[in-house]
């Protein structure tokens, strides 16, 4: 049990600290902010509970305490990734997206929120991937992305049937 207690551990450490690198090293990347919370963004909230609760449930030894505190870093620092714009791209779910792969974008807006559609192109080996995302976000940042995807993606503005 000493065992698996070490490896968890070590899993945790170390998917703590390439977290908390791409976490650093996105915030110099997003100039503008996408929503917060979501979906997937709740659950992995749900998930810390559960960490804190291992922590008080299941404490035998210091490993136990030391694998507890490592697996709340972990979600802590996956809870602390944004999604947003920036002068070199986007930023969706903690990979930056530069825009000269963007193949087209849209805006949507609706009383509270403003929805981003981005489609992008990608050569990989000897053919090309399409991909598509969407970040939503806060209505009062709507007039300061729009004027950023001007500058950056002129021409690239493209209206596209939402799923």
């Amino acid at each position: 049990m000493q065992i698996f207690n070490l490896v968890l551990t070590a899993i945790f450490l170390g998917a703590s600290l390439w977290m908390g690198k791409k976490v650093i090293n996105q915030r110099k990347l997003i100039d503008i902010s996408g929503k917060f919370f979501n979906g997937y963004r709740m659950f992995i909230l749900f998930c810390l509970a559960a960490s804190i609760m291992t922590l008080f449930l299941g404490f035998q030894d210091i490993l136990d305490l030391i694998r507890s505190v490592a697996m709340m870093c972990m979600v802590a620092m996956f809870l602390m990734l944004k999604e947003g714009a920036g002068q070199s791209g986007f930023v969706y779910n903690g990979v930056h997206v530069p825009y000269e792969t963007v193949a087209h974008y849209d805006i949507k807006t609706d009383a509270k929120h403003c929805v981003l559609y981005v489609v992008c192109r990608e050569k990989v080996k000897d053919k090309v991937e399409e991909s598509n995302f969407s970040i939503q976000f806060n209505k009062t940042s709507e007039a300061a992305l729009t004027e950023l995807l001007k500058q950056k993606l002129p021409k690239k503005h493209q209206r596209m049937k939402k799923l």
